[in-house]
């Protein structure tokens, strides 16, 4: 082989594409079904592996808004909280201050998610988008799932959140 200058990597490739190809042409129906089913488990893992990928983004995305903005809704939780104890005085009054503080503090708790949520996509959606300014079919699918995601997680969040908020004794 040194007198023919082959190297040996060569003749590898050589030899495997000619095993290849003598397994396409001799067994024609049985591949094509081998390769169809193998295409189809393929398949399923890729899209598997890309609607992963989209759920830890937006989860990424949704969870840092939310450590963000929990010092917030835990203040004023505790608030309502200790208030609802066993030794306060409640009166008419108080209840409807209270009520009052409630809805501001969980009006600018959301808003200020909201606001971290809509930064977060807006990050996204500039590492997303192709160097030349334009955007491909794969890249707007992608941030649309993305952007479900998010929208999904943020439904839960509110899912929980509402039985926590009604269950306050100032609504009782």
């Amino acid at each position: 082989m040194n007198n023919l200058r082959i190297k040996k990597s060569e003749v590898v490739i050589v030899i495997i594409s000619a095993i290849f190809a003598s397994i396409i042409t001799n067994l024609p129906s049985h591949l094509s079904l081998m390769l169809s089913s193998t295409f189809l488990v393929v398949l399923v893992v890729l899209w598997s592996f890309i609607f992963i990928a989209a759920m830890i983004w937006a989860g990424s995305i949704v969870i840092k808004a939310l450590f963000d903005v929990a010092v917030g809704l835990s203040l004023t939780i505790f608030l309502v909280q200790a208030y609802c104890g066993p030794m306060v005085m409640r009166t008419a009054a108080s209840d409807q201050a209270l009520k009052a503080l409630v809805f501001l503090g969980l009006a600018y708790v959301s808003y200020d998610f909201l606001v971290r949520i809509y930064r977060g996509s807006k990050e996204l959606l500039q590492s997303v988008k192709e160097v030349d300014g334009k955007w491909s079919t794969g890249s707007v699918l992608l941030c649309g799932l993305i952007l479900l995601f998010i929208a999904a997680f943020a439904l839960l969040i509110y899912q929980v959140m509402t039985p926590i908020v009604t269950s306050f004794c100032i609504y009782n």
